[in-house]
């Protein structure tokens, strides 16, 4: 019986310590088109209709911060990110009930603050 408790209570303390991350996987409607999401863990990436865009990024609470890279946009970047001239950052943070996000996105290496709002909602 000793061993069951302490094994339950290993267990329990490995659920109660496991970091909880915002799920960002899935499909949602975006003002950068819709977006196709996976997630593992706090690792995210995915891909967005506007310019052929794709992003990779991590979660730290409700928030996912990364870079998202297109074929085109409206400024070329002086260095190549993933394969383009065309990339920036990007912070979206996720509300409470997870279904709507809001955020911001930049143009090449500026502070995400910086250019443009990220907005999404998924059903």
């Amino acid at each position: 019986m000793t061993g069951r408790l302490l094994l339950s209570g290993a267990v329990a303390a490995l659920v109660l310590c496991a970091p909880a991350f915002a799920q960002f996987a899935g499909t949602w409607d975006s003002n950068r088109g819709r977006m196709h999401l996976e997630q593992q863990g706090a690792q995210v990436r995915g891909d967005y209709e506007r310019n052929g865009g794709h992003l990779e990024g991590d979660v730290d609470g409700r928030t996912l911060t990364g870079i998202w890279v297109q074929e085109d946009s409206e400024r070329r970047c002086s260095e190549k990110r993933m394969d383009t001239h065309y990339w920036g950052h990007f912070r979206i943070t996720l509300d409470e009930n997870g279904k709507v996000f809001h955020g911001y996105r930049s143009l090449c290496d500026g502070d995400p603050a910086s250019g443009g709002q990220w907005i999404g909602g998924r059903d």
